[in-house]
This record gives structure tokens, C-alpha cells and sequence, in this order.
């Protein structure tokens, strides 16, 4: 009659009276094959039954996701026998459960760790660590992490635990988060931020999470190791995400990129990739600081750069508003500039835009200096080839020239800037430039 009903209260008395009479195999049975005894009542039943066999309540429990109740009453009725069995034959998947209800129970760590190693490999690692990170013990499973590891596991999350477990410990964290292949860069990082963030920032330098790393640096004010990221990361949208107008930390990160993070470069791509984000952004005056920094500074890797050194030049000349430009002729190209070799560009001169880079930083110094000194100019600096001199009056720059060679009017071909020889005057040659 009972295999014919789908009554829950007729399915109830048949497992009552089989336990009541003994009959543990009906018991078993009926809570292993069917599916209409109420089972929070039938648990209750068992659990105040207190029968030798603790299959049945098993069968409940676990088909009905009532684990922690099943380990609190294993564990308080001293079945730990019970406990093995459940988790190695009958769903090793709800170890993770039956780990976090003993730890609740402040059971012996020796027997929880035993528990986890007699599963081993059948357990997801997942949900075990996050019921014992839960809890703060972590270090619980360092033996069985160590064990997976050694059999040549490369799962991901066998990895992070033990790497948070390793940061946690503080056992050369950097080591293990520059070198190991399998963690996940997000998951570790984002675990170490409120231990360490430096170390939340290898993480994520790692695995290129770039989103995280601005976020944690700009959060915890580490602008130093976010400048060295974004250099080295030579991307140009990161830069044009760093770099936007409404970004309230860009001007602590340009910074340590002037001061520290390129200066140290000595990779020309790196260097290339920030000038552009610098000029995609439309940040002029950043970008002087920046080449003079790379490009003027004793030393440097980049000193001698002809095209930074151009570059910082026209970007001087932009940023106060004027412009050198039609360069018309090669007497013009070899005096303006003193640089002798510059002679094969007077024909590109007189095509367009021309630079010619100075023989000399310390030229190019007194060029930058005589452009700041007219921000509204009236005159602009143009040199000798064997000495050049800069000195300032108000608004006017006059240039010592050590040859006396007449130079020719020069006129910008879009007719935004005039720039004309006016006279010789004492080897002074001076020469206006107006709007």
C-alpha cells in the first residue's frame, strides 16, 4: 500500500513503525527511494530516534540539504565514523559543508584535516576554501594544498588559496606572486588589498589587470607604482583612461611619471607610448616637463635623442601659442640652428614644418628658456653655429651671432606668425615676431 500512496503522512508512519520494530533495512530504504515523507519531520524523528545506524537520517540530510544538522548531530553523538563515511562514500561533493559545521563545533583540527586528506582530490577546492576563509583558517589546508600541488595540479583555485595562505603567512609572498603561472591575478589581488596592497598591485600587474590597479592605487595613494605600471604596460588606452580631464588623481600620477617612472625607463617604446598618450590628451605643458625631464636631464638615456629633442622644441613653441614653421632656406637652416649636418633638410624645409635639432643640449636649453620667457613674444631666439648666447630684455630675447651673414624674411605659410630679420646691430643680430 505504501509504494501505491503519495500521502506524506502514510510515508511518515511506515518509516515510524520500521524503526519502531527494528526493521532498519525498510528504514533505509524508504528514506533513500521516496519522495513524499515530509522530511523535516522525518529528521526530527530520526534525530530524537537515536538509532545505531545513522544511515537513514544520512539519506535525509543529504537528499534534502541538511548538512550542517546532520554534522552538529554526528559530531554531538560521537559518529565522527559516520562523518568519514558520509563525506568519502556517499557525496564527497559536501565536504566543504560538513568542514565548516565542525569548525563551528571548534572540532579537533587533526580530525579536519585527516577528513580533507582521506577526500583529496574528489572534494571541489572552491567551495572548501570559502567555508574555511569564512572562518579565518585558512592555513587549515596548507598540507592539503601542498599535497594537490605535488601531484601536479594546475587548477586555479588550489593555487589562490595557497597564495593567500602564503600572503597571509607572509613566506616571501613576491616570489610566489611574480613566478607561480596558475593563481588568478583578480581573485589574489583582491584578497591581499586590505593585507598589503603593494602586494596587491604584483598581483595585479601579473595578470594585466589594469582597471584594478588603478583602482587600488589611486585608492591607497601609491601613484609611484601606478606611473611604473602604466609605463611599462605601454597601452594606449589605459593611458587615455588614466590621463582623462575629470580623472582627480591624473595630476599626482603625471608626477611620478616625470619624476620617477620614465626617468628610469631605458625602453625607447616606453618612451614613445607615453609621449603619444601625453599628446592624445592634449596635455602640452605635462609634456615639456616630461622630455625635459628625459631629454635635458645629465645622463640620461635619451639625452641625445634628436627627434625628443625636436618634439620637446615644437612642443614649447605650441604650447606658448606660436610657431616656427617654412624654414625657407638652407643659410637660414645652418645659422637659426648651428648644426652644420642640418643642411640635406633645407629642400623638407621648404615644404613644410622643420625642426632642426641644436648641436648641443645646453643649445637647446636656452631655446626652451627663451620661449618661456615670451609667453606673449615679441621676438624669439635664433642661434650661431660656433657660440650662442641668450640673454633677456622684458619681452625680447636677443641672440648673439658670430657670423655676420644677412638673413632672409621668413614667413609662416598659413600667415598665423611673422618672423623677419630686422637688422644688424653690434654682431646682435634681432629678430621680431609678431602675430
Amino acid at each position: 500500500y505504501v509504494n501505491l500512496s503519495e500521502d506524506p503522512d502514510v510515508h511518515f508512519k511506515y518509516i515510524e513503525a520500521a524503526a519502531n520494530t527494528q526493521q532498519m533495512k525498510e528504514v533505509e530504504r524508504m528514506t533513500r527511494e521516496s519522495n513524499f515523507y515530509d522530511a523535516q519531520k522525518t529528521k526530527q524523528f530520526l534525530m530524537e530516534a537515536k538509532l545505531q545506524d545513522s544511515r537513514p537520517l544520512i539519506n535525509v540530510c543529504d537528499r534534502h540539504d541538511m548538512i550542517s544538522d546532520l554534522t552538529h548531530y554526528l559530531y554531538n553523538n560521537q559518529m565522527l565514523r559516520f562523518i568519514e563515511a558520509y563525506v568519502q562514500k556517499v557525496n564527497p561533493s559536501k565536504t566543504p559543508e560538513v568542514v565548516g559545521a565542525l569548525l563551528d563545533l571548534e572540532c579537533d583540527e587533526q580530525f579536519i584535516t585527516n577528513l580533507i586528506l582521506s577526500v583529496r582530490s574528489l572534494l571541489p577546492v572552491a567551495p572548501l576554501v570559502a567555508e574555511v576563509e569564512k572562518r579565518n583558517r585558512l592555513k587549515l589546508l596548507n598540507g592539503f594544498l601542498d599535497h594537490l600541488v605535488n601531484e601536479g595540479s594546475q587548477d586555479p583555485d588550489v593555487h589562490d588559496a595557497l597564495g593567500k595562505i602564503i600572503v597571509d603567512s607572509n613566506n616571501n609572498p613576491e616570489h610566489f606572486l611574480t613566478t607561480n603561472p596558475y593563481y588568478n591575478s583578480l581573485v589574489v589581488g583582491k584578497y591581499c588589498e586590505k593585507r598589503d596592497p603593494t602586494l596587491a598591485c604584483v598581483a595585479y600587474k601579473r595578470g594585466e589587470c589594469d582597471d584594478a590597479l588603478v583602482e587600488c592605487t589611486n585608492k591607497n595613494s601609491l601613484f609611484k607604482a601606478q606611473a611604473r605600471y602604466v609605463v611599462e604596460r605601454m597601452d594606449a588606452e589605459l593611458w587615455a583612461k588614466v590621463l582623462v580631464e575629470d580623472n582627480p588623481h591624473r595630476r599626482s600620477l603625471i608626477d611620478q611619471v616625470v619624476s620617477t617612472a620614465l626617468p628610469e625607463s631605458k625602453n625607447p617604446e616606453q618612451v614613445s607610448v607615453t609621449v603619444k598618450g601625453f599628446m592624445a590628451a592634449e596635455l602640452p605643458n605635462e609634456l615639456i616637463e616630461l622630455l625635459e625631464k628625459i631629454v635635458l636631464q645629465s645622463g640620461s638615456e635619451f639625452a641625445e635623442n634628436k627627434n625628443l629633442q625636436n618634439l620637446l622644441i615644437l612642443t614649447a613653441i605650441n604650447a606658448s601659442g606660436w610657431l616656427f614653421s617654412m624654414i625657407e632656406n638652407r643659410v637660414l637652416s645652418e645659422a637659426a640652428w648651428g648644426v652644420k649636418e642640418e643642411r640635406e633638410k633645407a629642400d623638407e624645409a621648404r615644404r613644410g614644418m622643420v625642426l632642426a635639432a641644436p648641436g648641443t643640449r645646453r643649445q637647446l636649453w636656452w631655446v626652451l628658456t627663451a620661449l618661456r620667457l615670451s609667453r606673449t613674444p615679441r621676438c624669439v631666439a635664433v642661434g650661431g653655429r660656433q657660440k650662442l648666447g641668450v640673454r633677456a630684455v622684458g619681452y625680447t630675447v636677443s641672440v648673439h651671432h658670430c657670423r655676420r651673414r644677412r638673413m632672409r624674411g621668413v614667413t609662416e605659410a598659413m600667415g598665423w606668425v611673422r618672423m623677419r630679420a630686422t637688422r644688424w646691430w653690434g654682431g646682435r643680430l634681432r629678430a621680431a615676431m609678431r602675430p
